[in-house]
């Protein structure tokens, strides 16, 4: 049989030569490639990468068991860079390092990690024009999707181009979507015929029609399905079993068939490839406690199936997911538990945590610790998503069913930081029923609140607010002020009309110390006056409160916090001056922590 070649897609490959064409006359440019698996995604990235021989190319795959890892994807792909650090500026460097855990830091530094990127590949750019390809960005980790997606809007004259690979939208929104797109779609049936002959050669026309219109004229399925036709079947239609089904699916079932006639080591070995994929020295390992020989791998480099040279690596992403989902339950944990025991404990063990859980037959207090641990070190470096689903599987791990109920509230408002508000309020309304703790009940009715607020019901969110407050009051009344301030802030924001019942409500909630006042109380006490007596009356607090906010001494979670709140005090009072400084202050403060996320996260989150 012959090769199988590039056909058509003329216009696709005009658009990647322009784009080339563009960043050498010292432009940068984007270029999202969208469409289902097997489409020919891949191979015009291999052709963007052949056409750019006078580029530094840098090119990383999404891998779908990574995805729950902050940063992931960000990290192989600016590894080969990692030596221009040193130039960045001071937050923008300790930001990458916290990032990739180079360096230690309680700082959520999202924004500083984007602006750090955008200069690493653009001070790279200077001597030579880059190319940055990702293939199966469907796969990318939240964090590092969030990162490329800003430094795609913000390249403009840096020399660099970003080509990216993603599978065609499921429905939902994606952060990729609002980049320059190029949408694949089936070969024309003049050229899905022309690559079916180059992998079978002559066939009856009635065939290659079968073939062609059940396939889509996805290159990939033609390819595939025409290698598995027999010489006795060119002449007569195959046998399809069943209905017909979508080309993801009926490749995976194809790619199956062929990792089924393989030995038993080999599989096994294939199953612990497709959970780490790359990394050869860890496979060794996990292959080695199974008690499976180097020489297993053998047989599906054979068949194509992998490649092991410089690492390892499956023809086609569809492969690696063939053998992942087509293994059995026990098969897959086995496979998790050997990667889990060839991880070092310390230096990986967030993902040895991950595959611990993906193992466990039940519940585990210890592997939950590990989780929680591995979550709180995501949260440290601006991971809120990553967070979010190691907590969940920490929540899955808990034997007891109160400690479950903290974790799922503590997931929930990971979740909702990270952006899934309906998500956390599934979570809450799962953990309320079992929170003993009234600081814990208090808690779950705060993030109620915040919740509405995200979701945009305004009417609900400041009274549910003020009911969280009047729960903390017996046991905190620190936060039964701050989360009265929030409800206020909710009332100012989203529904002003209520705001004079909130004010009212506040002045049930016990005075902070005479002596020594914070912020938010001054502020508190602020609002609630100007609400209830007046401009007059309100001035000289929110004068004191902006003055504080204004402080060196101001703690930066403080500033973060309220500052937006100062601002429209500062409205509200026509300053103009206090307007301008405190808005300065805010968002200098935004970008020093590398939360621009902070900016408006609404009430109730405190992070």
């Amino acid at each position: 049989m012959m090769a199988p070649q590039l056909v058509d897609r003329l216009d696709e490959r005009r658009a990647l030569e322009r784009l080339l064409d563009s960043v050498r006359e010292g432009m940068s440019q984007t270029l999202v490639i969208r469409g289902e698996p097997g489409i020919g995604k891949t191979v015009l990235l291999d052709y963007v990468t052949a056409s750019a021989a006078d580029f530094r190319i840098e090119r990383v795959v999404g891998i779908e068991s990574e995805m729950e890892f902050g940063f992931a994807t960000l990290h192989q792909l600016l590894m080969p860079f990692l030596a221009g650090l040193e130039d960045l500026p001071q937050p923008q460097r300790d930001a990458l390092g916290s990032a990739f855990g180079l360096v230690s830091t309680d700082r959520d530094n999202r924004f500083l990690v984007a602006l750090g990127t955008l200069s690493l590949l653009a001070s790279a750019a200077i001597d030579q024009p880059i190319l940055c390809v990702i293939d199966d960005a469907q796969w990318l980790d939240r964090e590092s999707a969030e990162i490329l997606a800003f430094v795609a809007r913000r390249l403009h004259a840096d020399r660099v181009a970003l080509v990216v690979a993603t599978r065609e939208s499921d429905g939902k929104r994606s952060i990729l979507d609002d980049l320059p797109q190029l949408e694949l779609r089936g070969l024309p049936d003049a050229e899905a015929r022309e690559l079916l002959n180059t992998v079978t050669g002559p066939i009856a026309p009635r065939v290659g029609d079968r073939l062609v219109a059940e396939t889509g004229g996805n290159p990939l399925a033609l390819i595939e399905l025409g290698r598995e036709l027999t010489p006795g079947q060119f002449d007569d239609e195959p046998g399809w079993p069943g209905p017909p089904l979508p080309v993801s699916r009926r490749l995976q079932e194809l790619f199956l068939r062929q990792v089924r006639g393989l030995p038993d080591e080999t599989q096994r070995l294939l199953l612990a490839a497709a959970e780490r994929f790359g990394d050869r020295d860890l496979l060794w390992r996990a292959a080695a406690s199974q008690r499976i020989g180097l020489d297993a791998a053998e047989p599906a480099v054979m068949q194509q199936l992998m490649t092991i040279q410089p690492r390892i690596g499956f023809r086609h992403p569809l492969i690696r997911s063939a053998v992942y989902h087509g293994a059995s339950g026990a098969e897959r944990r086995a496979a998790h538990q050997a990667l889990a025991d060839a991880l070092d404990l310390e230096r990986d063990r967030d993902r040895r945590a991950w595959h611990r859980a993906a193992a466990a037959l039940g519940p585990d207090e210890e592997l939950a610790a590990d989780l929680s641990h591995s979550a709180a070190q995501a949260t440290s470096r601006g991971g809120y998503a990553a967070a979010a689903t190691l907590l969940g599987l920490a929540v899955e791990a808990t034997p007891d069913p109160v400690r479950r109920a903290e974790r799922l509230l503590d997931a929930a408002e990971a979740e909702l930081i990270a952006g899934s508000p309906g998500t956390a309020r599934d979570l809450v309304r799962q953990a309320q029923p079992r929170l003993r703790e009234p600081v814990r009940r208090a808690q779950a009715l705060r993030l109620e609140g915040a919740i509405q607020f995200a979701l945009g019901e305004g009417d609900q969110a400041p009274q549910t607010l003020v009911r969280a407050a009047q729960a903390f009051e017996p046991v905190d009344v620190g936060t039964s002020r701050d989360t009265m301030l929030e409800a206020l802030e909710a009332a100012i924001y989203a529904h002003r009309s209520t705001a004079v019942e909130v004010a009212q409500a506040a002045a049930d909630v016990p005075p902070a110390s005479p002596s020594r006042p914070a912020a938010a109380d001054l502020l508190l006490d602020g609002l609630a006056a100007l609400f209830t007596a007046g401009h007059q009356a309100a001035a000289p607090i929110l004068r004191r409160a902006m003055e504080m906010l204004g402080s060196d001494d101001l703690p930066a979670d403080d500033g973060l916090r309220w500052l937006g709140l100062g601002c429209w005090a500062a409205t509200e009072l026509l300053d103009e001056q206090w307007w301008g400084a405190l808005a300065k202050r805010w968002m200098q403060l935004c970008r020093d922590r590398g939360g621009a996320h902070q900016a408006g996260h609404g009430p109730g989150l405190r992070r």
